[in-house]
C-alpha cells in the first residue's frame, strides 16, 4: 500500500513487544535497594523465603540471584546462606496482577510472631499503607530506565507494613 510508505516520514516512535523477541525472555535481578536502616541480607532473606514459594518469572530471578547468578552473565554477590535458611515462609499466596503475600517467621520467634510480608507493585504497597519516600528518588530513576521494580514490605504486630527495599529487574537483549 503506497499510503503506508508515504506515512513513514511522519513516524516518530516505534514500539516493540520485547519479552522473548528482542530479549532473552529471562529477567534477572539487576540491583538490590535496601530501604534506609535495612540491611541487604535481611531484605534478601525475607524476599527469598516468600519468593521460594512462587513460580513467577521474577521469583525465579530472585532465587537464581540468591544462588549466585545475576542473569546478565555476571556473578551475583551471594549473601550468607544461613540467613536464608533461618527465615521460614508460610501462608504464601499470589495477589493477582499486583504481587505476592505471605508471612515470615524468624529463628526463635513464637508461633504467633509470623510477620506479614508483601512483595510487588507500587500500587500494592500504597494499598497496604507502605511509605515509599525512603526510596522515592531511586524508584523514579528505575522507572525512567524501564526496569521492573518489585517492592518488599513487612509489618510488625498491628502496624502498617514498613518498606524493606526494592529489587530491580531487567531482561537481557538478544545478541545480534
Amino acid at each position: 500500500d503506497a499510503g503506508v510508505i508515504e506515512a513513514l516520514p511522519a513516524i516518530r516512535t516505534v514500539a516493540f513487544e520485547q519479552t522473548g523477541s528482542l530479549t532473552e525472555g529471562r529477567p534477572g535481578v539487576r540491583e538490590i535497594l535496601p530501604a534506609p536502616g535495612i540491611d541487604r541480607e535481611s531484605l534478601l532473606a525475607v524476599t527469598v523465603a516468600i519468593e521460594g514459594e512462587s513460580n513467577h518469572p521474577l521469583a525465579d530471578a530472585v532465587l537464581r540471584y540468591a544462588e549466585g547468578e545475576t542473569g546478565n552473565g555476571d556473578a551475583a554477590v551471594r549473601f550468607p546462606t544461613p540467613a536464608v535458611l533461618q527465615v521460614e515462609a508460610e501462608a504464601v499466596r499470589p495477589i493477582e496482577g499486583a504481587g505476592i503475600e505471605g508471612r515470615v517467621r524468624f529463628p526463635g520467634s513464637a508461633d504467633d510472631e509470623a510477620m506479614p510480608v508483601f512483595i510487588g507493585s507500587e500500587a500494592l504497597m500504597l494499598q497496604q499503607g507502605v511509605d515509599l519516600t525512603g526510596l522515592a528518588d531511586e524508584l523514579e530513576l528505575a522507572r525512567n530506565e524501564g526496569w521492573t521494580v518489585s517492592l518488599v514490605a513487612m509489618a510488625r504486630a498491628d502496624s502498617d507494613p514498613m518498606l524493606l527495599g526494592a529489587l530491580l529487574f531487567a531482561d537481557t537483549p538478544r545478541p545480534g
